[in-house]
């Protein structure tokens, strides 16, 4: 439970970084503008969705939520690990497409662990 409690007040200092940076780090990689500008729309519409189906994945009384939250951290920490080896567009949008929908998850659950 430290644990968790270390990474809930970790998480949000880092929260914002990959948005903040996805743009300009797939301009320098070549990526078009416009390719480059909808990988946060991207990111943004896989985290509406994670927030819809996760709230509906920790309502199952088979599974915890703390368990379904771990995995999620676990999942969205090595998205954002593996960005840099990220080095074309469908490779950038699958990196910003599980960072948005697992962290979509921690948003919901950690009002609920």
């Amino acid at each position: 439970m430290l644990i968790l409690c270390a990474v809930c007040v970790f998480y949000p200092l880092g929260y914002y970084m990959p948005v903040l940076f996805s743009v300009s780090r797939a301009t320098n990689h070549g990526v078009d503008e416009e390719q480059a500008a909808l990988l946060i729309s991207i990111l943004g519409i896989c985290n509406t969705i994670g927030r819809f189906l996760f709230g509906f994945v920790i309502l199952s009384p088979y599974l915890s939520a703390l368990l379904v939250n771990n995995i999620c951290m676990v999942i969205t920490s090595f998205s954002v690990i593996l960005t840099p080896f990220c080095a074309t567009f469908p490779q950038m949008a699958a990196a910003s497409a599980a960072y948005g929908l697992f962290s979509g998850e921690l948003d919901r659950c950690q009002q609920v662990s």
